[in-house]
């Protein structure tokens, strides 16, 4: 867990390093929007987008993981407590 918040934090110091040094502003255009900010801000908006977007697209196989261990576990279980009750397994 500490090495992660490691992690975060050295991210987010070179984030801000990043925005001091780069100030430029810029502006987006895309269909009938159009956005003018600074450079590294949108950049790294940009940025979390695709990381939020691969997450979403992620949860769907963490879920399905997730019911399969639990599933697998369960059955270990009652696995186990007919191997301690001396009951024959059977599949």
């Amino acid at each position: 867990m500490q090495f992660f918040v490691i992690v975060a934090l050295l991210v987010a110091v070179l984030a801000i390093l990043f925005a001091v040094q780069n100030p430029l502003t810029v502006t987006i255009k895309f269909l009938l929007w159009k956005f003018q900010g600074s450079f590294a801000l949108i950049l790294l908006a940009c940025f979390a987008l695709g990381f939020v977007t691969s997450v979403l697209l992620s949860l769907s196989g963490i879920f399905k993981r997730g019911k399969i261990i639990r599933k697998q576990s369960k059955r270990i279980q009652e696995l186990e407590e007919k191997i301690d009750s001396g009951e024959e397994l059977r599949s």
